[in-house]
């Protein structure tokens, strides 16, 4: 998160701290406050940190006493040196309070067994973009919050995640990020020419009308109308890749295809779907993921997962995958046709 900002910085940014041996150190940015900077190159999917959280915040949607009694727990828990850094944050919901408007800004989402929220001490340093380079995700099984690479980082390259959990236009973004954060983002998506940005939105409007479109009718669908659920995944597949989504957006659509096939018997399709939302997770979670244990259990033998037997409509058995067909005949097989959703219905009620 963005720290109290500094004046008088010339340079894109100040080293402040070396983080022993890792990849990254803690910098002073123009304009910005405290960030997390790449001190050497990070691949695509390499592991940047991986931290538990000072302070465990209930979800108790605005109910201050809650949040109040959590972090007045944690604190007397936490050294003097911890209480320093979690004081030096920025405090974007001052009326408050120091102690709860601080936690607000710095925490973090951690969706775990119970939805809470989690303040870290470098974690929560990582500023914002719309585009971001990296992704945070909540590792159960280590009870720590992990941050890895959803894109190559050049050395020198700010480190980045998104502090929006969804699709939104440039106008909506800028919005709750105010409201919420209280700064405006100039971020290289929300940079971009006025064409260009009119149609990043048209993308992004598509993406949200196509995600809840298979989240309102995903269990009913699957059974009634199991190909027409493929192929609003698979517009919303090639949405994503047109908008360049590298974020946990393409895993999802993987898994939600995985079910389909599997309800409805399809083993082969079924064991291409999990594969491949297997490799997806693995990079912006790490191989001790539960869910990419899971999903690699699953693409071994589909036929594991609970939704499978339920229909046999499209009975296929695991062996049936036509491996040899060229990458575009493949992708025919594997999402029945290349055709997106059908013509008369597109675009969707957005």
């Amino acid at each position: 998160m963005v720290e109290k900002e500094a004046g008088g910085v010339e340079r894109p940014f100040a080293a402040i701290t070396q983080m022993g041996d890792k990849p990254y150190i803690v910098a002073l940015i123009k304009g910005k406050g405290l960030g997390l900077i790449a001190r050497i190159d990070i691949a695509r999917g390499a592991r940047i940190l991986c931290e538990a959280p000072i302070i465990k915040m209930s979800h108790h949607p605005h109910n201050w006493h809650i949040w109040e009694k959590d972090c007045l727990s944690a604190w007397e828990r936490l050294s003097t040196e911890q209480r320093a850094v979690f004081l030096s944050f920025r405090n974007s919901h001052v009326g408050h309070g120091p102690m709860i408007g601080t936690a607000l800004t710095a925490r973090i989402p951690i969706w775990g067994e119970v939805e809470e929220s989690g303040v870290f001490l470098e974690a929560s340093l990582i500023n914002h973009s719309c585009s971001p380079n990296s992704l945070t995700t909540w590792n159960t099984n280590l009870q720590k919050m992990t941050l890895h690479a959803i894109r190559d980082i050049s050395k020198g390259d700010e480190i980045t995640i998104s502090y929006l959990n969804h699709y939104a236009e440039r106008a909506a973004r800028q919005c709750r990020l105010w409201i919420w954060f209280h700064f405006e983002c100039h971020c290289e998506l929300c940079s971009l020419p006025e064409d260009q940005s009119q149609a990043s939105d048209v993308r992004r409007a598509i993406i949200a009308g196509f995600t809840n479109m298979h989240d309102e009718g995903c269990g009913k669908m699957m059974l009634v109308d199991p190909l027409g659920s493929l192929r609003i995944l698979h517009t919303l597949h090639l949405k994503l890749k047109e908008d360049r989504q590298v974020d946990a957006s393409i895993a999802r659509v993987y898994e939600a295809a995985f079910e389909v096939t599997v309800a409805n018997g399809d083993q082969a399709r079924a064991k291409v779907f999990a594969e491949r939302a297997h490799a997806h997770r693995a990079i912006i979670e790490g191989s001790d993921s539960p869910q990419v244990i899971n999903l690699a259990e699953f693409a071994q033998n589909p036929a594991n997962h609970s939704l499978f037997g339920i229909s046999t409509k499209w009975f296929q058995d695991v062996t049936d995958i036509p491996r040899v067909l060229p990458d575009k005949a493949f992708d025919c097989w594997l999402w029945k046709g290349d055709v997106m959703w059908p013509p008369h219905k597109w675009p969707p009620n957005l």
